[in-house]
This record gives structure tokens, C-alpha cells and sequence, in this order.
């Protein structure tokens, strides 16, 4: 295991901090401290999957009314729902 807690230290794609999961969950904690806590744990599913779907809309410059639109329009229609996973980027040919 200590080769892998050191090996930011040899791989330049490796942040040292963890900033980035940090200001992700940032607007989810001020939102708990100010609000308080649900009452169940189907209400704290339902705020970590909604601003996990906001903060993947912003990451990618998704319109997350338009993603929501959409999916609850799929829900309806019985149809697979939007995704957010990136597109896939076209191999180069030759």
C-alpha cells in the first residue's frame, strides 16, 4: 500500500489534494448546515443525487432544466433517459 499513497509524487496527472472532491460536495454541506438534515434516508438520496446531476450539468455546460425536462419526460414515455455520461470521443481514422 505505501507505493500507492506516494504515487502522486512520480505521476504528474496526480493532484497531491483532494480540492476537487472538495468544492464538489461544498454546496451539498453549506445546504445541510443551513437547512439541517432530512428525516430519511430516501430524502438524503434524493439531495446527493440532485446535486450530483447539477454539479455533472455544470462540469459538462449542460442545461440541467432541459436534462430534467427530459428525463421526466422519459419516465412518462416508459423511453431510456437522458445520460449524462461525456460523449465518446471519435477514434482517429487512418
Amino acid at each position: 500500500m505505501w507505493p500507492a499513497l506516494w504515487s502522486f509524487t512520480t505521476n504528474p496527472l496526480l493532484q497531491p489534494t483532494s480540492n476537487a472532491a472538495e468544492q464538489a460536495l461544498r454546496s451539498l454541506v453549506l445546504k445541510r448546515k443551513i437547512s439541517g438534515p432530512t428525516c430519511s434516508l430516501r430524502g438524503d438520496q434524493f439531495l446527493a443525487r440532485g446535486f450530483n446531476v447539477h454539479g455533472i450539468c455544470l462540469r459538462q455546460g449542460l442545461d440541467l432544466w432541459r436534462f430534467m425536462h427530459n428525463a421526466v419526460l422519459a419516465f412518462i414515455d416508459k423511453t431510456a433517459p437522458p445520460s449524462l455520461l461525456p460523449a465518446p470521443v471519435a477514434a482517429p481514422s487512418g
